[in-house]
């Protein structure tokens, strides 16, 4: 199968004081509240989203703290060639970080994508047994702390920290036993793939074991890719 690298995935996190807003120039972005509410006005719609909801935006954008200063966490699918610094938000009462940018590996052969977003979740010691997904995508750590084992690398990821998982490479992930831990994931997936999972365990016998992880999807919608 033919693989083309000519998109990626940033991530942007952004703190807003109470009041404080930024405007984003017209880009395909998942949006997560991660800390109290913004107010999203895109198109001269003007919504609420609380904290831990998600919203899929495309053209300019406005976010907003709506009543208390606010956490905003992005991902922005864009050409490779995107300057990354040119989406940090600046002016009073913001602090814009970018938290990696990484290039998706999506087949060539396919016309029809959709992105979606969602929170994996996880208990004390929980663990995703050796898997691999149909699709890449990438994660960020909202509580909690993983090991995390991939192909002969192994490291803890902290809140606040991103990664990219390819898709076909096997992962092996297991929550340190402080306490529950979860985070959350935006993918770009072909559109067979919608409404389904995209998961697949390495050892047969692992497909019937119990699993520790729970899902929950804030949206899944139907794209057209950029360029």
């Amino acid at each position: 199968m033919a693989i083309k690298e000519n998109l990626k995935l940033r991530v942007v996190h952004d703190q807003l004081e109470a009041g404080a807003s930024i405007t984003l120039d017209p880009a395909m972005r998942v949006v997560y509240c991660r800390t109290g509410n913004v107010r999203i006005i895109e198109g001269g719609r003007r919504r609420i989203l609380s904290e831990d909801n998600a919203q899929l935006v495309q053209t300019e954008t406005t976010i907003e703290a709506a009543v208390g200063p606010a956490t905003v966490w992005r991902w922005e699918l864009v050409p490779v060639e995107s300057d990354d610094a040119a989406t940090l938000a600046h002016g009073a009462g913001v602090v814009s970080e970018n938290k990696g940018a990484y290039p998706l590996p999506l087949p060539d052969d396919e016309r029809q994508f959709s992105i979606r977003c969602d929170r994996v979740a996880f208990p004390p010691s929980g663990e995703a047994l050796t898997h691999i997904h149909a699709a890449p995508g990438v994660r960020c750590v909202h509580t909690g702390e993983f090991f995390h084992d991939s192909l002969g690398k192994q490291w803890t990821i902290k809140p606040g920290v991103t990664w990219l998982e390819r898709g076909p490479e096997p992962v092996y992930a297991k929550v340190w036993d402080k306490g529950p831990a979860n985070f959350i994931r935006v993918m770009v997936i072909p559109s067979a793939y919608s409404g389904k999972s995209t998961i697949s365990y390495v050892k047969p016998e692992d497909a019937q074991k119990p699993k520790s992880q729970q899902y929950y999807r804030y949206l899944e919608e139907e794209i057209q890719l950029p360029g």
